[in-house]
This record gives structure tokens, sequence and C-alpha cells, in this order.
């Protein structure tokens, strides 16, 4: 069952964007990649405790056929960075912790984390690269992830309209950009968060609810605003 260098759904949530091939057994997967093939290094690891092979992150075993997909150029998904700023500013939380804290499923975590590790963005034992998420917030994410307007919506304040940037900009006589959220304090112009859960886990950390809002500011505000941003997030990413 071929899927050779084709476009390929993938696996739900992994962020494959294309496949190499399907397999039905590991013993095929192993005689398209043996040993000495660059593919090799990238599919199978060497337990240091049993001395057998495993599979990486790259495989998948799809459950209803048992079939194995190897997987090609994972992808970020918004959520990933909210994952990866939650643990830039709690290291060592727990994959249930951060479910729990960002009102995300321990699948959706488990898979976030480990796209954050292929990106560069997480170390193995989860601890923050915080200069690649720097990099990455500043200079690649309003490209990656653009800002997605939309109508008048009750919400929660966002870029300019909260702290910090609030203090150092008057807002004028524009609405807002808000969260859409039906509990909101605010009205304003809808600007979509990264994920559905932000507003919620904005509200149970104001230090995320800070970085979330000046991201925000970054994806969407004139030239002044992402100055201001830049640099408040400079400062507090490499805290």
């Amino acid at each position: 069952m071929a899927a050779d260098q084709q476009d390929f759904p993938g696996p739900v949530g992994q962020g494959w964007s294309r496949v190499s091939f399907v397999s039905q057994s590991l013993s095929a997967v192993r005689e398209k990649c043996p040993e000495g093939n660059s593919a090799h290094a990238s599919l199978f690891k060497t337990s240091r405790s049993t001395g057998k092979m495993r599979l990486t992150q790259n495989f998948f075993q799809f459950p209803e056929t048992g079939n194995y997909a190897v997987g090609m150029q994972p992808h970020l998904h918004p959520q990933d960075i909210v994952v990866a700023l939650k643990l830039a500013l709690h290291p060592g939380l727990t994959i249930r912790e951060l479910a729990d804290s960002l009102g995300l499923s321990l699948s959706a975590v488990h898979r976030s984390v480990g796209r954050a590790k292929t990106a560069g963005l997480l170390r193995a034992d989860r601890r923050p690269v915080r200069h690649a998420i720097r990099e990455f917030v500043l200079h690649g994410l309003r490209y990656a992830f653009p800002a997605v307007r939309g109508g008048m919506t009750p919400g929660m304040p966002t870029a300019y309209a909260t702290f910090p940037l609030s203090e150092q900009i008057h807002a004028g006589v524009d609405p807002i950009p808000v969260w859409p959220d039906s509990s909101g304090e605010a009205r304003g112009e809808s600007l979509e968060p990264l994920c559905p859960s932000v507003p919620a886990a904005a509200r149970a950390d104001a230090e995320l609810y800070q970085l979330l809002a000046l991201i925000d500011a970054v994806r969407s505000g004139r030239a002044r605003e992402r100055n201001l941003a830049e640099e408040h997030l400079t400062r507090l990413l490499d805290g």
C-alpha cells in the first residue's frame, strides 16, 4: 500500500502534511530503510536499557488497519506555541498539569510537546529553549499564524488593549481587539486567539495573558505596537 511522496492527511493532530510511504509491517519499513540508509536514524532508535530497536515519533500506526505511516515534515500548530510559552513561564509542569491549566486534552498536549521538541522550541526533557521561542515569536509567528479579524463581539481584551501595552498606547476611538468570549468583560473587534482555550488559560495565568496579548500585538499591530511588544517579549522570554 504505497503513498509515495503524495499529499496525505496524516494521523489526526500529528502535524504531518506528507508521508513518504505506508507499510503493512515493520519488517517492510526496515527493508525500505535499512541501517546505513539516511532515513534510518530518524525512524529507529536503539533503547539504552534493552539494546532493542524502537520507533521514533516519525511513525504512526493506524489502529484500524495496523499499517505503519512514516511521517515527513511535521509542522507546528498554533496551540504548540501556547504550550511552549506555558513551559517557558513554568518549567517542570507535567503533561497533566499542562492539560489542566491550558484546557487541552492530555493527548493534545502530548502531541504539542512532541512537535515543539521537533521544532527545537523544547528540549527532550521539556525544558524551554528560550532563545528559539523568542526568535520564532518575534520573527516567524505572525507569518506562520497570521492574525484573523472578525466583527464586533464580547470578549477579552488583547494586544494593545490590555497590560502592559495599555499603559503605553491610548486606544482612541477605534474598537479594541478582543478574543471572542461570551463571558468577556469588553466589547470589541474579534481577533482569533492561537487556540480556543486561550481566554480561559489566560484568565488563570496573568503572565501567560501578558505573553499572548503581546504576541497578538506583534501579529496584528502597527509598527509602534509591534516594536513595544517586541521589547516586552524579549525581556519576558529572556528571563
